[in-house]
């Protein structure tokens, strides 16, 4: 099928435009999220519980190794980010997926882990996809830091100053996933097996929960080693310039030239096609806007499921871009 050409039905009552209009990768690009998109969703769901944050174990030193865990829970449920920071050179950072050392080791944990789990994880999570992992660990992620942003956050906190907004906005991140594992991969956990009043349940849920933590310790582990450097000196980064740093996402990399280099641009616009006649059908009042939630976007304006009786390739899955947004500053209840 050829990238210009589209099994829709242009007619008057759904005044669709042209795929050739749509599908450059400028307009891709500019998608913001929606109401469904899987971090609003999140956000939603932390927001309206009142989930709340709390750093349990903090075993990392002055250099930044060592390990954490953060406990996020609500009235119902507890879960933590297993956090194990780790010294490596710069010439192992790489945010190739056959890289075999990282910065950062994480997994996302039902309940509170044990020293006995603990202990087993800090032998396997370093290792990722070679490791053996519980049961309790619903996803499975390593990150790098962005050494450019990561140290002048750093220095400039340790002096007593805060850093350069602009910086902050053009990079997005202190750190950078190159994985974010889920749903039963290398042994971890499969869905949980609750079926109904579960926010994990939502496609992503978790391993969105996991981003967002992460974010949430890139910020605390850059506050903590400023005040190491500086000490009484030291300030932490405002909540102002905290709700512009995000996470990086550098997963899916061989996906681009894929995309652009083979032209398989049909492959984005399966799942785009069916957003916008089903935004069209309710612009149109055809159908209501309730039927939307069918199709779970992503936080690029992308979706994955089934539209038109068109089942989306499963690569098409790699689309999903697990950076987060700014959302708020690094405060312990998520407000």
């Amino acid at each position: 099928m050829n990238i210009y050409q589209s099994k829709i039905n242009f007619n008057d009552d759904f005044p669709l435009r042209h795929p050739a209009d749509v599908m450059k990768l400028d307009r891709l690009g500019s998608f913001h999220q929606t109401r469904l998109s899987f971090s609003r969703q999140l956000i939603d769901e932390l927001i309206s519980n009142n989930w709340k944050t709390e750093i349990i174990k903090w075993n990392i030193n002055s250099i930044g190794t060592g390990n954490a865990v953060i406990k996020i829970s609500s009235k119902q449920r507890i879960y933590s980010l297993v956090v194990f920071c780790h010294q490596i050179n710069d010439d192992e950072r790489s945010d190739r997926v056959i890289a075999e050392k990282w910065d950062m080791t994480f997994s996302l944990f039902l309940g509170i882990p044990s020293k006995e789990e603990l202990d087993e994880m800090s032998k396997n999570l370093k290792i990722q996809e070679l490791g053996r992992h519980l049961p309790k660990q619903l996803t499975l992620s390593r990150a790098n830091k962005s050494v450019r942003v990561f140290n002048s956050v750093l220095n400039n906190l340790s002096e007593g100053k805060q850093p350069d907004k602009k910086m902050i906005n053009n990079i997005g991140y202190l750190v950078r996933t190159t994985a974010v594992y889920g749903n039963g991969k290398f042994g971890i956990a499969d869905y949980l097996p609750e079926t109904t009043n579960n926010p994990l349940n939502k496609p992503f849920q978790a391993e969105m929960l996991t981003v967002y933590l992460i974010r949430y310790f890139s910020i605390e582990l850059v506050n903590y080693l400023a005040k190491e450097k500086g000490k009484d000196k030291s300030i932490t980064l405002s909540n102002e310039i905290s709700k512009h740093v995000g996470v990086g996402n550098a997963t899916g990399l061989g996906m681009a030239p894929f995309l652009i280099k083979l032209l398989r641009l049909e492959l984005v616009n399966f799942p785009i096609a069916g957003m916008k006649e089903k935004l069209i059908m309710v612009f149109f009042k055809k159908c209501s806007f309730l039927s939307l939630s069918t199709f779970p976007f992503d936080i690029h304006g992308l979706l994955i499921g089934i539209s038109n009786n068109v089942v989306i390739p499963p690569f098409a899955a790699a689309f999903v871009s697990l950076s987060t947004v700014p959302l708020s500053g690094n405060e312990g209840a998520l407000t």
